[in-house]
């Protein structure tokens, strides 16, 4: 019989951390990322962004600077549900 595979109990994914209730992961599901990414490649020249559309999102919303959307991505698990899914 095989090993059975190891599960790493470290790994979570950011749906199991966080309050699916919350206001911001609630609205990932709500936006038409497809549209907003195809309509803001047409905005900036050569079609690359600084940001992510969802990045810039939060950005905005929160008035923070490029740095600050950065760290705090790196310790805000709501904002990586939100950037990512």
């Amino acid at each position: 019989m095989p090993p059975k595979p190891r599960a790493d109990l470290f790994v979570s994914r950011l749906d199991e951390l966080i309050d699916m209730r919350r206001s911001l992961v609630r609205l990932t599901g709500l936006i038409d990322w497809a549209e907003i990414e195809s309509v803001f490649v047409h905005f900036h020249p050569g079609g690359r962004l600084a940001l992510s559309p969802r990045l810039l999102c939060l950005q905005h919303t929160f008035n923070v600077s490029n740095a600050t959307v950065a760290c705090t991505w790196l310790e805000n698990p709501c904002w990586q549900y939100f950037a990512a899914s």
